[in-house]
């Protein structure tokens, strides 16, 4: 406790004392900024953007399975371990239904061994780096975003703007783009059972 208090009081003596101009890239950073009292004319909030001339309307594929998603880093700040070991008792319900891994990183080689010993090579698929994000989101139902903390997540805006449906963790960054149960579903990072049920809902809902 001691530890974390002189933490804040260390980062609120340089934030207060920088003369470097402070970008908030979420409405919990710049709240942050607030409460430690740094001078208002130092820092504005300023979300993260892509260009959206990228991006079209995605026509969906016509196919009775799901196609869930994960577009990102492979490291274990994103959750890949939890949302691949949810997917599996998923499968329990719906066997036929695939999880797509677009991206890269040191867990690649965790998920391939996980893949390997529980038998889900037709099911979880790596499909490593894909730089066209329209081709990755044209084959989605629903982008699935886990991780245990975000700035403003890209990856949410993107999938967005293709009208793929997300089911994010409900942490900072993602709260500030997914309103529950209007634009997504938000789910606890350390709770399997509840991603699985918001995966399921999802399923029902399709259908």
């Amino acid at each position: 406790m001691f530890y974390y208090g002189w933490m804040k009081f260390f980062k609120k003596y340089l934030l207060q004392r920088s003369s470097v101009y402070i970008q908030a890239i979420n409405h919990h950073i710049f709240n942050d900024l607030v409460e430690l009292n740094v001078n208002r004319n130092n820092f504005v909030l300023i979300p993260n953007g892509i260009n959206i001339n990228n991006f079209e309307d995605v026509r969906k594929i016509d196919h009775e399975e799901i196609n869930f998603g994960y577009v990102g880093r492979l490291i274990k700040t994103k959750n890949i371990r939890f949302l691949i070991k949810t997917f599996n008792t998923y499968l329990n319900h719906f066997p036929n239904d695939k999880l797509l891994i677009y991206g890269i990183g040191p867990e690649k080689n965790f998920i391939l061994k996980y893949i390997k010993n529980k038998n889900l090579k037709d099911r979880i698929l790596l499909m490593g780096f894909e730089e066209n994000k329209v081709e990755i989101y044209s084959k989605l139902d629903v982008l699935i975003h886990p991780s245990y903390g975000e700035g403003f997540p890209n990856t949410i805006l993107e999938a967005a703007l293709t009208k793929t449906f997300i089911i994010a963790s409900n942490v900072k960054g993602n709260r500030d783009i997914i309103k529950h149960k209007k634009t997504g579903f938000l789910f606890n990072p350390f709770d399997q059972n509840d991603l699985l049920d918001k995966l399921i809902l999802f399923k029902m809902m399709k259908f």
